[in-house]
Parts: structure tokens; sequence; C-alpha cells
């Protein structure tokens, strides 16, 4: 993910991908997990605004690139 930060307001803003698009595999290869962990809503985009989490928060078995 390409971040921007606004230092004035103090936000983060997501912008764009890099490198290659693999979340069409990845939502089909997790479709049921997904529908189980999270709900139908899973592969919605976000609307709006989102809420950030420390990675440590939000998964509990990270992959290392």
């Amino acid at each position: 993910m390409l971040l921007s930060h606004d230092a004035k307001a103090d936000t983060l803003t997501a912008y764009a991908t890099l490198g290659g698009e693999m979340f069409d595999e990845f939502f089909r290869k997790y479709e049921m997990k997904l529908s189980l962990d999270v709900g139908p809503k899973a592969k919605n985009a976000v609307a709006g605004q989102s809420i950030v989490r420390e990675l440590e928060r939000f998964c509990k078995n990270p992959i290392q690139c």
C-alpha cells in the first residue's frame, strides 16, 4: 500500500498499491474463511473511513514477505 501522511491534519491516506495485484486470487482462495471471520462484506471496498490498527492487534499470524 502506498500511503500519504498529512502532518497538518495528522491523517494517513492509502492511495494505491504497489506490486502484483493479487486481490482477486486472495479473495477466491480465502472466501470461506473470510466469510466466517468477517462476514459477507469482507470483499467490499472501504467507503469513507476505515480504522487502522497495529498489525499485532489485527492478525496473530502475519505473513512475512
